[in-house]
């Protein structure tokens, strides 16, 4: 049996049953705030860059208010990514709190979702050190890489 979405109460647009912000939207906002922490971007910048206020941005970010796809996009114009970035790093506990999986009632008609390990290179670790790296200068990169390649040598 399926849940149905209702008006009042129950699993409504997204949101958990007690009406908190759903886990995946959670994590969306994380990655977004992250991505403009990294970028060294204030919520007001973010927001004028996407025609928002801060306070827009600070409801996205703390999953309060679902991110649309046509704004999922505009994210990715404005932070430098892909959309996938928006779902990196999310494990299997969150995964299954989609609104798909809040609707199922345990009859065996829906698995749950797994993953299989992220790419290392789509890791936000990954990301940031990279980021990081390309903030150096030139020569600072060049003896960080060759230091970089001679630990994992000893290794």
């Amino acid at each position: 049996m399926v849940k149905a979405f209702t008006r009042s109460g129950g699993v409504n647009r997204g949101r958990m049953p007690d009406g908190s912000a759903n886990p995946i939207d959670k994590h969306i906002g994380a990655q977004i705030r992250r991505r403009r922490l990294l970028l060294n971007i204030s919520q007001e910048k973010l927001g004028a860059l996407l025609g928002l206020t801060f306070q827009q941005i600070q409801k996205y970010e703390q999953g309060m208010n679902r991110v649309s796809g046509s704004r999922i996009w505009d994210l990715c114009q404005v932070l430098g990514v892909e959309p996938n970035y928006f779902f990196m790093e999310m494990d299997s506990k969150t995964a299954n709190e989609s609104p798909r999986m809040l609707r199922y009632d345990g009859c065996g008609v829906l698995p749950e979702i797994s993953h299989v390990e992220d790419d290392p290179l789509l890791r936000v670790e990954t990301l940031e050190l990279i980021t990081a790296y390309y903030r150096l200068k030139p020569r600072l990169r060049e003896l960080f890489a060759e230091t970089i390649k001679q630990a994992v040598r000893t290794v």
